[in-house]
């Protein structure tokens, strides 16, 4: 029994293998653009610990984490709701129009690309103060510009897509849905290319983290340390 046939059959027949596939293709990239907006919100509250640290560094840090997850999770749910999606027909509205969500996800992304650039000046411009080991200074600038990199390739995609569907939308109506668009022989190819680009994109966004975080020192120590254990024998920093 395929995924279609079983969801159909676990909501009472109400749907047929058609619509149950519609519904979980469309169901499947909502919830991942709800899972991207919540870890760019992660990432955007990371740049902001790293300037509260930085002016505060004798905080807390745990106090603050809290907020942060929670932020987060609010600031994925408004992102979602109020932005652009993969899809956007009748069965998803928002309650917004097209033009209004393109507005509202490039004013977020033009926020957070100036906000995380922002962060990584000030960081290098704190810790290239007098008072501070140079191999330190050099390790905490680095991986921070890296994650900030990262996130700023993933997601640069998916701004040009937003600024396609500005700019379509103002030719077209605000209300014009992608449906529409792809009905329209001058743009077809272009938002075919823009959704593949941005899917593109947020796939390879796991896989450019795993080589920025593989690549921190502390990453390779915990698997020495657990190499040394599963042998049964102390790493040598703990001691013979």
């Amino acid at each position: 029994m395929g995924v279609d046939k079983l969801f159909t059959a676990t909501t009472f027949h109400s749907m047929t293998d058609e619509e149950a596939v519609a519904f979980l293709e469309k169901s499947n990239f909502n919830i991942l653009s709800l899972a991207e907006f919540f870890s760019l919100s992660l990432n955007f509250f990371l740049c902001l610990d790293i300037i509260f640290t930085l002016r505060n560094p004798f905080y807390p840090h745990e106090r603050r984490m809290k907020g942060y997850l929670w932020g987060s999770v609010f600031m994925a749910f408004t992102a979602f709701f109020t932005t652009l999606g993969r899809y956007n027909e009748q069965v998803f509205e928002k309650g917004l129009n097209t033009q209004t969500q393109a507005i509202i996800s490039t004013l977020i992304m033009s926020f957070y690309i100036f906000f995380s650039i922002a962060s990584v000046a000030y960081a290098w411009r704190i810790n290239t103060r007098p008072g501070m080991s140079t191999d330190v200074r050099q390790s905490f600038i680095n991986r921070h510009r890296n994650y900030v990199a990262t996130y700023l390739l993933t997601w640069l995609p998916y701004y040009g897509f937003s600024f396609f569907i500005l700019f379509v939308s103002s030719i077209y109506g605000s209300d014009i849905s992608y449906s529409e668009i792809l009905a329209k022989e001058d743009f077809e190819k272009s938002i075919k290319n823009w959704l593949a680009t941005w899917n593109y994109s947020c796939m390879l966004t796991g896989l450019l983290m795993s080589i920025v975080r593989i690549r921190e020192p502390v990453f390779w120590s915990f698997v020495k340390a657990g190499l040394y254990q599963f042998f049964g024998e102390l790493p040598p920093e703990s001691g013979s």
